[in-house]
């Protein structure tokens, strides 16, 4: 199938159907095999696997963890050690991935990844589910074992 054919009415350049394919593998809709210009891209065998639900012990799992990210939720100008307990205390004793964190904390999950996730990681604040990836899409974090006040 041509790019023509996936969107006839407007033109679409191969650099922005490349940002439009890579943000989809981002927020987990598509795999990617290859590099560069080879890379291929399919839908994933699963949109909703079932490790991935903040649903899977029902509603009241999701509620909580809302309530723990309240505060980041109503205010967008929160101070980054408040930020980062907030985030600390939704990892505890789980996985979550930066889309979940991002849908959560009501942010954008790349200036989470940048701002909080990976300076926590590399203070020992949060572990890596895949220390090996750090940039990999499915990436899940959880709490780590520094203490916050000991930095």
């Amino acid at each position: 199938m041509g790019r023509g054919s996936l969107c006839p009415t407007e033109r679409l350049h191969s650099t922005d159907l490349s940002k439009l394919l890579r943000r989809m593998v981002e927020l987990e809709f598509l795999e990617a095999s290859g590099k560069g210009r080879w890379t291929r891209y399919k839908l994933r065998d699963s949109l909703h696997k079932d490790g991935d639900s903040l649903h899977k012990d029902g509603d009241s799992l999701h509620i909580e963890l809302l309530q723990k990210a309240a505060p980041a939720r109503k205010n967008q100008r929160l101070a980054p050690k408040e930020m980062e307990t907030i985030i600390l205390e939704l990892c505890q004793d789980r996985w979550l991935s930066r889309l979940q964190l991002s849908q959560l904390l009501d942010r954008n999950m790349e200036g989470l990844r940048q701002r909080f996730l990976a300076p926590m990681a590399a203070h020992g604040l949060l572990r890596l589910k895949y220390p090996d990836s750090p940039n990999r899409p499915d990436q899940a974090y959880t709490k780590g074992q520094e203490d916050p006040q000991d930095r």
